[in-house]
């Protein structure tokens, strides 16, 4: 219960640590359990459309498209920044787009999967990378819920689902690290029934096959139960 209530102003927090602030990020943790109106005050009230929109012009006078490499930056992300401090980001590209007066990087702000499909292919990335994303989640979902129901299929298919919000507000990058990285038991969970022999995976019976009737039970005990 603790948890959650300081759970809403971790982002806060844990910006304060960055900046080397601890005391305002101790007062940040003893505001969560009274009643305060900062944490609404320090969410500005932009929508994130609004910011979607200022990003849209940003990309545009910036004159620059990415082609694809904001995505890079997830193969040197098993990294730890100790090792490589100057490893590339996942947003990186919000400080080339960025402006002094309009500055994305350092405000927090986001320009969502649309804007950064427009960053990185313009106005073909608009109708090309909603396509492949609908597409995929599509076959996904097919495979997922056709034929016998699998458990682990299902259960991998509702983690994805729950971070749709995410991917719309932050790019595709968020499928890989609110999938894998957030959620690596469930990575573990899925490298485990890749392995032979290692894990049963269950299985339910399709949902248009109706109820199934004990394999004791015949016909005759079905009619009688009918009739009764």
């Amino acid at each position: 219960f603790s948890l959650a209530l300081v759970f809403p102003r971790l982002k806060f927090i844990g910006r304060a640590i960055d900046d080397g602030d601890i005391p305002y990020a101790l007062t940040l943790v003893k505001e969560s359990f009274v009643a305060s109106n900062r944490y609404s005050e320090m969410e500005g009230g932009e929508d994130f459309l609004d910011q979607f929109a200022g990003s849209l012009t940003l990309i545009d006078n910036n004159d620059q498209k990415f082609f694809g490499s904001t995505y890079l930056a997830l193969v040197t992300l098993p990294i730890p920044r100790a090792w490589w401090p100057g490893k590339p980001g996942l947003a990186d590209h919000l400080a080339v787009i960025s402006t002094p007066e309009r500055r994305y990087d350092q405000e927090g702000r986001i320009i969502t999967y649309l804007g950064e499909a427009y960053l990185n292919f313009g106005y073909a990335g608009l109708m090309l990378v909603p396509f492949l994303l609908g597409y995929g989640l599509t076959r996904f979902f097919l495979r997922a819920t056709t034929g016998q129901l699998s458990r682990l299929s299902c259960y991998l298919y509702f983690v994805f689902f729950s971070i749709l919000v995410q991917v719309f507000r932050d790019g595709m990058s968020s499928l890989i690290v609110f999938t894998i990285v957030h959620n690596m038991p469930m990575l573990f969970v899925w490298i485990s029934h890749k392995i032979p022999g290692f894990s049963q995976q269950v299985f339910e019976p399709p949902l248009a096959a109706g109820p199934q009737l004990p394999p004791a039970m015949g016909n005759r005990e079905l009619r009688r139960g009918s009739g009764g």
